[in-house]
């Protein structure tokens, strides 16, 4: 066993970009599940910027998933395709089993700003003509977070599920995850700091 085997033996990708999606993807749930399961994976969870992949992952289950060991979840990212901060979607997705809820991404006004000043960044581009993102703050006029964003993490609380932030400001991430262990968890994750939260490595460093 190499090195990367090792590494990829019982591991548990949290972020697998896999389809369907309107962006397009080198490969749907069924076939990134194989692939992680030929690695001997534990578990993957796959996720789309525009849908909730808990009901694809139980849609594919019978047949995609057949004779695979590696588990395979879903979860909910809010945006404005699901409503943006939908403590009914939420409930919905994590009632019937998904494992994590991702704060607005491609629809949070730090990933819309980012790009707009990076018109050259590269990022996939739908493959059908979606409407336009609009901001979707997790914070009010007051600077305080949003009462949906409560109830979400009430939900997320009573589920056992992760939250995971991205592209929002630091400050906006601090107040999320200060408000979810205030709740009773400390399931949280930033994904990719340094790109479009710009975070710099002080920052993201544990205190102490």
């Amino acid at each position: 066993m190499n090195a990367l085997d090792q590494l990829l033996d019982g591991a548990i990708d949290m972020h697998t970009h896999s389809g369907p999606s309107p962006f397009p993807r080198r490969l749907d749930h069924a076939e990134a599940s194989r692939q992680a399961d030929a690695v001997r994976m534990r578990a993957i969870v796959v996720k789309s910027h525009h849908h909730s992949t808990v009901m694809d992952v139980r849609a594919i289950r019978p047949w995609g998933l057949a004779g695979v060991k590696a588990e395979v979840f879903g979860g909910i990212a809010l945006n404005g395709a699901v409503g943006g901060l939908n403590p009914w979607a939420v409930d919905q997705a994590l009632k019937m089993g998904g494992k994590v809820v991702w704060f607005p991404t491609i629809s949070s006004p730090q990933h819309i700003r980012h790009h707009h000043e990076h018109p050259d960044l590269k990022f996939p581009s739908a493959s059908v003509a979606l409407m336009r993102e609009q901001p979707i703050d997790i914070v009010g006029s007051d600077g305080d977070l949003r009462p949906e964003v409560h109830q979400i993490i009430a939900s997320v609380v009573e589920a056992g599920a992760v939250i995971s932030r991205r592209p929002h400001g630091r400050h906006q991430i601090i107040s999320l995850f200060e408000a979810a262990q205030a709740a009773g968890t400390t399931r949280l994750v930033v994904s990719h700091p340094n790109y479009v939260i710009e975070a710099s490595r002080e920052q993201v460093v544990p205190d102490g």
